[in-house]
C-alpha cells in the first residue's frame, strides 16, 4: 500500500525531505499546479517518489472552480509524461 500527501504548496516537498531525507508519494490537484508544476516536476523531483495528478473535477462539479474537459486534455496531452498517473476528468456527476 503505498500513502499519499495530498499538498497544495510544492515547498512541503522540500521542507519535508531537508528534515527526513525521505522520499513522499505526492497528489497534487490540477488547479493547484499554478506556481508549484515546474518544482513538482523538476526541481525537488528526485524528492518525490510517486507524483499523481488529481483532476480537481469533484471540486469542480461543486462550483468550486472552472474546469473544462478539453482544457484538461490539453494540459494532460502537453505534461502528462511528467507525473507516474493522472486521473481523468470527469463532467457528468448526474449518476452519483
Amino acid at each position: 500500500m503505498k500513502l499519499f500527501n495530498a499538498i497544495e504548496n510544492a515547498e512541503v516537498i522540500r521542507l519535508l525531505h531537508e528534515k527526513t531525507e525521505a522520499k513522499v508519494n505526492v497528489l497534487m490537484s490540477y488547479p493547484l499546479l499554478k506556481g508549484n508544476a515546474y518544482k513538482l516536476t523538476k526541481e525537488y523531483r528526485d524528492m518525490i517518489d510517486s507524483l499523481y495528478l488529481d483532476s480537481g473535477a469533484f471540486s469542480a462539479s461543486k462550483g468550486k472552480l472552472r474546469l473544462t474537459v478539453s482544457e484538461y486534455r490539453r494540459y494532460i496531452k502537453r505534461y502528462g509524461h511528467l507525473f507516474d498517473a493522472v486521473f481523468n476528468l470527469d463532467d457528468n456527476f448526474r449518476n452519483l
